[in-house]
């Protein structure tokens, strides 16, 4: 078996901040991202997740002090109304906090030879690794997920075709707003997942996105 102990030089001097690349013993390449990356991003998005808690709970204690003490009628008007917006804000609250918990929690180490990329993705203790055969894949790409202020950043996404088509995929017609390589990873039991998140910058994205290629010998 090849030795994965990187090789000297382990470090490109020409990666974009806060990735680190090392070539391996094997011929492969690791690109390691750690979850202290990008503090704009996540500064920006746990404010916005501040304010939304903050309206949460003043609406909470004016449902609890103003709506539930009105008489009759009156308070079965209102409180349908105030609930309703009650049960909104907790949803995009829930889904901030889903989406900064990956902001500050995530690190990924991807693992580039030309039989596989190799995505090795922590959220604290918790760990997930996905091999995927670089002749299985049908896209991989930019995406475009958030921008904070002027800066956009920007996530790795890889498409691959899977054995047979899953059970959901036989019940279900594909929206007409996904792509034709998302169709078709999704019809075969594929995969569409993210690499990388949070690349501050196109240049950075693409920057890595052509590292993967290369070493993967990969041209979609």
């Amino acid at each position: 078996m090849a030795s994965t102990i990187p090789i000297d030089p382990p470090h490109d001097q020409t990666a974009p901040s806060g990735i680190t690349v090392r070539e391996r013993a094997d011929g492969g390449t690791e690109f390691i991202l750690p979850a202290w990356r990008n503090f704009g991003e996540k500064i920006t998005f746990s404010l916005g997740w501040l304010v939304m808690g903050g309206c949460l709970a003043v609406s909470l204690f004016i449902n609890d002090q103003v709506v539930e003490h009105l008489p009759g009628f009156l308070h079965f008007l209102v409180a349908g109304a105030t609930h309703g917006y009650i049960y909104v804000l907790g949803a995009i609250e829930l889904l901030l906090t889903l989406f900064c918990l990956n902001l500050w929690l995530r690190s990924s180490r991807i693992i580039a030879t030309p039989e596989a990329l190799k995505i090795i993705t922590h959220w604290a203790f918790i760990k997930r690794t996905v091999t995927i055969p670089t002749a299985k894949i049908i896209e991989l790409k930019a995406v475009n997920n958030a921008t904070a202020d002027t800066t956009r950043y920007y996530d790795i996404v890889v498409l691959s075709t899977g054995e047979k088509k899953s059970w959901l995929a036989q019940h279900t017609a594909p929206a007409v707003w996904y792509t034709e390589n998302e169709v078709k990873a999704f019809n075969t039991g594929g995969k569409n997942m993210t690499l990388a998140a949070g690349l501050e910058g196109e240049a950075a994205a693409q920057w890595l996105l052509g590292k993967l290629r290369a070493t993967s010998k990969i041209n979609v």
